[in-house]
């Protein structure tokens, strides 16, 4: 995440993170703020002010109220969790 925030940043893109959100993916936050990456205090907050959401995996059903008509999101797929969608 933070070599990813750094590219984006890096073409003067904006990236917006949930604060506190990818510890349990090894990345802290301050890794994340020199990255050049902005701190959310909510994910409601990351979604309302993303112009694209760009997710690991579909988002949480308690996110789905967060889309907004006109916003790009970009979600891979996790199909390996699933016997029966995965090949």
């Amino acid at each position: 995440m933070p070599s990813f925030s750094q590219m984006v940043t890096s073409i003067d893109a904006v990236v917006l993170v949930e604060k506190s959100a990818r510890l349990s993916s090894g990345f802290q936050d301050d890794e994340c703020l020199v990255a050049g990456a902005m701190l959310m205090s909510s994910v409601a907050k990351v979604w309302k002010r993303a112009d694209m959401v760009l997710r690991v995996k579909e988002p949480l059903a308690v996110e789905c109220p967060f889309i907004q008509q006109c916003q790009t999101t970009f979600i891979c797929l996790h199909l390996a969790a699933e016997p029966g969608l995965s090949w």
